[in-house]
């Protein structure tokens, strides 16, 4: 996990990742500014230094990593954190790099305020970045690009499972993932043209969710009548004793 980590992070900073990389941090800053709360959680540092959170404003910003550099040690499937303590938690590729993505998920939702926001971004698998991912799976490569690579439709799926429901799905990274800078400048008038015509085609998706608030709404009684409860109806009681003549 650790070292597909490692080969993102180092893709990110080329020279046509970290044209992708800037499209990316744009979309979660200006998603983030409009999200508050007392406590952030980004799952690796695989962006830029300082994370995706420092122009966060939300109190206290946390990293976490399997190293001693991060704030917060730890697992991505096995989070330190109480149940309902965390506003806002973001993952940068944790689910393309994770053994269990739905182990992931599901601790990222115990740890969500009710109300509280993911957002989600991975590797787009309809794009040019998921046609490598093709060819380096059937060539049997092992590196990032023979992770696997999901869809923004399945991970849809996996949150509305667990109570989060998707706000918004944004694309980034419309050139193909090649390392020539010669090729990527040539290429941004066709980037514009793609990302106008096919705005779903981007390498990369950032997905925004927040997890449902449970409403407890009570239940008006609604009245019986007495001779409904018992079959049949109710013996009258007598009034007296029967006269005799």
């Amino acid at each position: 996990m650790q070292k597909q980590a490692d080969e993102i992070k180092q893709f990110y900073q080329t020279a046509v990742g970290r044209h992708a990389a800037d499209a990316v941090e744009k979309i979660v800053w200006q998603q983030c500014a409009s999200i508050f709360g007392y406590y952030a959680l980004e799952l690796g540092d695989v962006f830029a230094e300082g994370g995706l959170l420092k122009n966060s404003t939300i109190t206290k910003t946390l990293m976490l990593k399997v190293v001693e550099s991060a704030d917060v040690i730890a697992e991505a499937d096995a989070l330190p954190f109480e149940n309902d303590s965390i506003d806002l938690v973001v993952l940068p590729h944790s689910l393309d790099v994770a053994a269990d993505p739905h182990q992931v998920l599901r601790e990222v939702e115990r740890c969500l305020v009710p109300g509280g926001y993911v957002i989600i971004i991975g590797f787009n698998l309809f794009s040019l970045y998921g046609l490598r991912h093709l060819l380096h799976k059937w060539r049997k490569h092992d590196s990032m690009w023979s992770r696997p690579f999901y869809s923004s439709g399945r991970i849809r799926d996996w949150c509305s499972l667990l109570g989060l429901d998707q706000i918004k799905v944004s694309y980034a990274a419309h050139l193909p993932p090649i390392q020539r800078l010669q090729q990527l400048l040539s290429m941004q008038r066709f980037a514009a043209l793609v990302e106008r015509r096919l705005r779903y085609s981007g390498g990369v998706y950032v997905m925004v969710a927040h997890k449902r608030i449970a409403r407890l709404t009570p239940l008006r009684r609604r009245w019986v009548d007495p001779q409904n409860l018992i079959p049949g109806k109710i013996a009258k009681p007598s009034i007296g004793m029967r006269k005799h003549d």
